[in-house]
């Protein structure tokens, strides 16, 4: 009986420090690793290269915008690839991957590569108290916060950010709190962000956005108009598993990228998802 009590014990012991273990490596990983795996976004001064559709012209923004930031950002002719290095698309079956890395985890899903985006934008031209986002549970986990050396520690639905290093505002901090928003937002919390728009007010930087587990969400990455004011637009998307960001064909007419503004009216269809009708939204800045 003794033998009995005293081999539960010490199993009870060895479970014990297993579950100590755990909780404090996941803890260290959250707490006081603080090194990111993403470079700056790569952006050029000409402006997105596809050519609008013939009677149609670009729109032109401000030099400073969301907008002109997002046209510049770097694409070119090269497979879609996950975050394991394996092509999920080939570069002929889309319009354009965008040159920015996805990293070695199955992290920067298709919400994921919308707050980048924005981040690395407010990052780059010091609006950096701006970069904000709530996780699926509702915490608000701040840059600022970050920076000034808080990090997240979550549990299941628990999440708090407490104080646990000091102060760093290099780029590689801001990629390690890009990494770890990316573990606990995604489209639900995205779409709390944002506010429904009309598809006559859809510009550049705005989103096509269905939340949910799963949802799905992407970018308008460019814009056209004609003469009478009727509009196109050209998407880009992330996906499932982590992948890179790539620009959408158009699966109506493979050999005309544009999304027209007719044919987006009733539905949105891509080569791998439907949205319903009225699923445009504009993210509001904190």
């Amino acid at each position: 009986m003794k033998k009995v009590i005293k081999l539960s014990v010490v199993l009870l012991s060895v479970i014990i420090i297993l579950i100590f273990l755990t909780v404090f490596l996941r803890i260290k990983n959250q707490i006081f690793y603080t090194k990111g795996e993403y470079s700056p976004i790569s952006t050029s001064q000409s402006q997105n290269s596809i050519p609008a559709p013939k009677g149609y012209s670009k729109i032109d923004y401000p030099e400073d915008s969301l907008e002109s930031y997002i046209k510049s950002m770097d694409f070119s002719n090269q497979d879609v690839v996950d975050y394991k290095g394996n092509v999920k698309l080939s570069a002929d079956s889309v319009a354009g991957t965008y040159n920015f890395e996805v990293g070695n985890e199955n992290l920067m899903q298709c919400a994921d590569c919308i707050i980048r985006i924005y981040s690395e934008y407010l990052f780059s031209s010091g609006k950096q108290e701006k970069i904000a986002f709530h996780l699926t549970n509702g915490t608000l986990m701040k840059y600022s916060d970050w920076k000034n050396g808080k990090r997240l520690l979550a549990f299941g639905d628990f999440a708090k950010m407490i104080p646990a290093t000091t102060p760093d505002s290099s780029f590689d901090c801001f990629s390690a709190y890009l990494k770890s928003v990316y573990r606990y937002a995604g489209t639900k919390s995205l779409e709390k962000e944002c506010e429904k728009i009309s598809l006559q007010n859809l510009s550049v930087g705005n989103l096509v956005l269905k939340g949910g587990t799963p949802g799905h969400v992407m970018m308008v990455v460019d814009m056209a108009e004609n003469s009478t004011g009727e509009k196109c637009y050209l998407f880009a998307e992330g996906f499932t598993p982590a992948m890179s960001f790539h620009i959408l064909k158009n699966p109506a007419h493979m050999d005309d990228l544009w999304y027209y503004q007719d044919e987006i009216a009733e539905e949105i269809k891509t080569t791998s998802y439907t949205f319903e009708k009225d699923s445009f939204y504009r993210y509001n800045f904190s």
